[in-house]
Formats: C-alpha cells, structure tokens, sequence
C-alpha cells in the first residue's frame, strides 16, 4: 500500500551558493514540520545534471511543485505573485508541463503553497 503526498522539488547547485544556502534550512524546517503530509526532495544540479536535464531549471535554487497524483500544481493567482510562480507550458499544446518558482521562497510563502496544494488532495 502506498499514500501520495504532494510533493515539491528544489534544484540547487550546491549548499554554499548564497541563494540555495538561504532556501536550504526552509526547506528543512517545512520537512519536519509537514513530513506526514508531504514529501520535499532537493537535488543537486552538479551531481544529478542528467535527471536534472528533464526539467526547465535556468536558476538555481528552483523548485517545482507537485500534485500528489504527479501533475503540476498550478498556484492560484493570489499565490502565484507572492511567489513569483512560473508555469511552464507544452508549447504545442499549451499544457502545463511544471509550475514552480525560480529563486528562493520565504517560509511563510512557501508554507501557504503547501496549504494550498493540502486542499486539492482527495
């Protein structure tokens, strides 16, 4: 038996890279705080380049947000300028493909997108 859980996932380069090294202990601290609920994996850009060549990272730290069922999450609107959310789309089919925030995300903002993304599980 499994359970889905939402799921977000940062892209950073390395822990000493100023940016990364400010979103790090955010994440970590919304791990523990949400580890029954949902699951938060990093990925080194440098270590993992040809899973991370699967995904639109031009920034680092980037991070993608999951539904538990594997779709993008798609932010509401509200949501989406506080985090400066991106939405990636097939550009053939205008599906959205990934939906994530380039650059670091404050606790606070990224604890409502966590919420957020509570609500649509089923």
């Amino acid at each position: 038996r499994s359970t889905l859980f939402p799921y977000t996932t940062l892209f950073r380069s390395v822990k000493f890279w100023h940016a990364c090294a400010v979103q790090h202990p955010v994440l970590e601290k919304l791990r523990e705080e949400y580890k029954d609920k949902v699951i938060i994996k990093t990925i080194d850009v440098r270590k993992e380049r040809e899973f991370v060549s699967q995904f639109p990272v031009k920034v680092t730290p980037t991070l993608f947000y999951f539904n538990a069922d594997g779709t993008p999450f798609e932010a509401s609107e509200t949501l989406a300028n506080k985090i400066s959310y991106v939405a990636y789309q097939d550009k053939k089919s205008g599906e959205l493909k990934f939906g994530g925030s380039e650059g670091v995300v404050q606790y606070e903002e990224l604890k409502e997108v966590i919420e957020e993304m509570l609500k649509n599980v089923k």
